[in-house]
């Protein structure tokens, strides 16, 4: 590839990265639903629950036991008050 390809090529993925941004940008127009959660805080984490990450506004990432040790532990998780103002909360083991 010479260096005029490179350019057209970066080119390129300059303008499709622009428009995607336009796009992401238009549909948020208009005044915010709600204000997400931007950090996290809790006293007391549900049992089984470890490492609690704040992955972006409103989602939350959660170390959990694994679903064989601990089928009950996305159900306790949901019900728990810690987590009761994020809108998404992933778990992982």
């Amino acid at each position: 590839m010479n260096n005029a390809s490179i350019a057209r090529s970066t080119s390129a993925t300059t303008v499709a990265i622009t428009k995607v941004r336009e796009r992401l940008t238009s549909a948020r127009v208009g005044p915010p639903v709600r204000t997400l959660p931007e950090a996290f805080w809790a006293v007391e984490l549900p049992q089984g629950a470890t490492a609690v990450r704040v992955f972006c506004p409103g989602c939350l990432v959660v170390g959990a036991p694994a679903y064989a040790s601990d089928p009950g532990a996305a159900d306790r998780f949901a019900a728990a008050p810690a987590f009761r103002d994020w809108p998404l909360v992933v778990l992982t083991d």
